[in-house]
């Protein structure tokens, strides 16, 4: 009878354990900003060369990725998507942005953290990019 008794414990605790490992109560967004290069006065930054692109996010638990989006602006689109460009799972987060590899022009770069429960916050920057070649922009 003990060990039956054993056993049934044993079993119970291994799921009750488990239930808990599934039970997810952080409902806190992480916190996201864009390090470099900082925002100019008129919230719009010029890119002449490829750059990095550096992010800090922090959660009350951990980060688990932070994404990089661009979106090219272009005046007669109003709701051209975001296009994923880069995902960063380890801290420091960064982006190596090669600009010769889109227009130039406006652009918005969005960086987007989410934590180990997938709550999400981001941020987002204005540029310009102008890349320096024969070919005027």
């Amino acid at each position: 009878m003990s060990r039956y008794f054993s056993l049934l414990l044993f079993i119970g605790l291994v799921f009750w354990s488990c239930d808990d490992e599934n039970d997810n109560n952080d409902t806190i967004p992480p916190s996201i900003q864009i390090l470099y290069p900082l925002d100019a006065d008129d919230n719009t930054i010029v890119l002449t060369d490829n750059t990095i692109i550096d992010v800090e996010a922090y959660d009350n638990e951990s980060i688990h990725r932070v994404e990089f989006y661009i979106k090219k602006s272009f005046p007669i689109c109003f709701a051209c998507p975001d296009t994923l460009v880069y995902t960063d799972f380890d801290a420091p987060f960064s982006f190596y942005w090669d600009i010769y590899d889109f227009e130039c022009g406006k652009h918005t770069l969005k960086a987007i953290a989410y934590d180990s429960s997938d709550n999400s916050s981001s941020a987002l920057n204005h540029y310009i990019l102008d890349q320096v070649i024969n070919i005027p922009c």
